[in-house]
């Protein structure tokens, strides 16, 4: 059974038209089914555990990429291992990874079920998919001390000033099995981030240029990360977190559909 899941707040509105366009294309392919709808976190966790996990073999996210990665963020609360299926109604990235460029594309693959795997890791206690964003949270104290660690589990520890934090998750690139999670740390100002550790001659070398405002002033590769900032954290999904949370604790693997290729005719 499908069961299609859409974010009634999205940024990418759904119209009366287009909705009834989508159930014709799904009807067409034998696997239409209601659209249940979320306006938070809180309701789409009460959805996903309230879904028939025997029953259910295929979770379809109707919406755009912010609304993929807002359910990707709560795949832990699932318990089960449907297939996820991505219907995007706007220009989408991961869609576009996945051969899927719009609902019909998206109909066809849901129907056809190819299943790729990929490996996803844990924020705190959410999951990101490809990357995710964190920037700080004002204090609304007048506190200066602005600042932030990164320690990785190596031993590795970064003092930064505060920054812009970007995680990638780069574990299709067999040479970096080890240290799948890439993260960029983008500057307010020109400040060098203090390094200390086994590789700080190494980090000492990436970073020895200040770069200008906004740009890039760190690159680095682990297999997990812990902030400990002055302030909260919010990422760029909206979503607060406390001022010292862990990236990549856990990871697990999930089950997309993507679109079968059709073979081109001699």
């Amino acid at each position: 059974m499908y069961k299609y899941i859409l974010n009634s707040l999205s940024q990418t509105k759904i119209d009366e038209q287009l909705t009834n366009k989508i159930h014709a294309e799904l009807i067409k392919h034998h696997i239409d089914s209601e659209f249940l709808s979320f306006s938070s976190e809180k309701e789409l966790t009460n959805l996903l555990n309230s879904i028939d996990k025997v029953s259910t073999s295929t979770l379809v996210i109707i919406g755009d990429d912010n609304d993929f990665n807002i359910l990707i963020g709560l795949i832990g609360k699932l318990g089960a291992d449907p297939a996820i299926g991505y219907l995007p109604i706007a220009k989408s990235a991961v869609a576009k990874a996945l051969q899927i460029h719009n609902y019909l594309d998206a109909a066809q693959a849901l129907a056809q079920r190819k299943i790729i795997e990929k490996t996803i890791y844990s924020i705190s206690s959410r999951y990101f998919y490809d990357e995710i964003h964190l920037h700080t949270e004002p204090s609304g104290t007048g506190n200066k001390d602005n600042s932030m660690k990164i320690k990785t589990e190596t031993g590795l520890e970064l003092s930064l000033p505060a920054s812009s934090l970007k995680f990638e998750n780069l574990n299709e690139d067999r040479y970096l099995n080890d240290t799948p999670i890439q993260i960029n740390a983008y500057s307010p100002g020109n400040n060098i981030p203090h390094s200390k550790g086994l590789k700080a001659k190494i980090i000492n070398i990436l970073i020895k240029n200040p770069q200008p405002l906004g740009k890039s002033m760190l690159n680095l590769h682990a297999k997990m990360f812990k902030i400990e900032s002055t302030n909260n954290l919010v990422d760029n999904l909206g979503r607060k977190y406390k001022n010292t949370l862990i990236i990549g604790k856990h990871n697990c693997k999930i089950r997309l559909i993507a679109k079968k290729l059709t073979k081109k005719a001699n």
